[in-house]
């Protein structure tokens, strides 16, 4: 008699009746029993600071996870916000530390000096497609003025929806003339280099992209604008490029 069944029926006459487990033991000689597969439980949905259970490692520590990928929490809650610039052939307008009024970010933005936001950079990435770049893009920035810039790109909220732009308080500043003003002629500063293609034809093996994980490396407080420029002109490049950040309370 099969051994499971006998087992269970063993059991059933001390009352305690179970429903034997046909799928632990294999079939054929010699073969792998087949795994007893158990439904995982639904997700379940917890107000805000719930305490849940803690689990500590062999010496005592408290282990620490993330529940989801790092950035989910953000996105779910329509924190993230994404403003991309596609196809811009680099003119002298988009060379780096440029002034207000002449300079025209290749792709960034303005925090308003009210927004009562600060803005807390993720990634950004950009990608030449043609011609020569004139080295590497660069971070620049101004700060500590109360503009009203056009507006120049559409940004969009991580959380999809057709909406621009959707919840931020930013302005985007894409191909515009940056903070645009005829009283202040200050220069933009030069944050750091944001890295990538050096000045090798794309033809000729040059690098095509670059991308940077920031993880909140560079805040934007009101009255900043970020900015992404270029070296030099290079030779007919033409540049598509991202950003990706957070608002939240200063």
């Amino acid at each position: 008699m099969n051994k499971a069944l006998v087992i269970a029926l063993c059991t059933a006459m001390l009352g305690n009746i179970v429903t034997p487990s046909f799928a632990q033991q294999s079939p054929t000689p010699g073969v792998a029993a087949f795994a007893t597969v158990t439904p995982a439980a639904a997700p379940q949905l917890k107000p805000d600071g719930t305490s849940g259970p803690q689990i500590s490692d062999r010496e005592g520590n408290t282990k620490v996870a993330l529940g989801h990928a790092e950035y989910t929490e953000s996105a779910r809650r329509g924190k993230l916000y994404t403003l991309a610039s596609t196809a811009l052939t680099v003119t002298a307008a988009h060379v780096s530390a440029g002034a207000v009024g002449t300079l025209k970010p290749i792709l960034g933005f303005y925090n308003p000096l009210g927004s009562g936001v600060n803005a807390v950079l993720i990634n950004a990435r950009a990608f030449h497609t043609s011609g020569t770049t004139g080295g590497p893009l660069m971070w620049n920035f101004l700060c500590g003025q109360n503009w009203t810039p056009a507006a120049g790109g559409s940004i969009f909220n991580d959380l999809l929806s057709n909406v621009t732009p959707n919840g931020s308080f930013m302005v985007a500043q894409n191909n515009v003339i940056a903070l645009s003003n005829s009283v202040i002629t200050t220069a933009f500063n030069v944050l750091a280099p944001f890295g990538g293609p050096d000045n090798t034809a794309l033809s000729s093996g040059g690098e095509a992209g670059h991308y940077e994980d920031l993880k909140g490396q560079i805040v934007v407080p009101p009255g900043c604008e970020i900015a992404l420029t270029a070296t030099a002109t290079g030779t007919s490049d033409v540049v598509s490029a991202s950003m990706s950040w957070e608002e939240i309370a200063p």
